[in-house]
């Protein structure tokens, strides 16, 4: 009966855990927009459309133009 019970508990906190971190996923503030596996990740804020970098020895920063100004994300049409 114990074996039951535990099995009964861990299976409910499963598919609970698994259910909640889909949810979260969709109201993430940053997203991934392109990575290298070894190298960078590029992220964009949700709300401005600014681009970060992150690297993976360390680091991130605000990617911006030629003039100095943050890179917006604008989706494509």
């Amino acid at each position: 009966m114990k074996r039951v019970i535990a099995i009964t508990i861990l299976t409910l906190l499963t598919l609970a855990l698994c259910g909640c971190g889909k949810a979260e996923a969709s109201n993430q503030r940053l997203w991934v927009l392109d990575a290298s596996p070894r190298y960078y990740e590029i992220y964009v804020d949700n709300l401005t459309g600014v681009q970060y970098l992150r690297t993976y020895k360390g680091g991130v920063c605000v990617m911006v133009d030629a003039e100095g100004r943050p890179l917006i994300w604008e989706e494509e049409k």
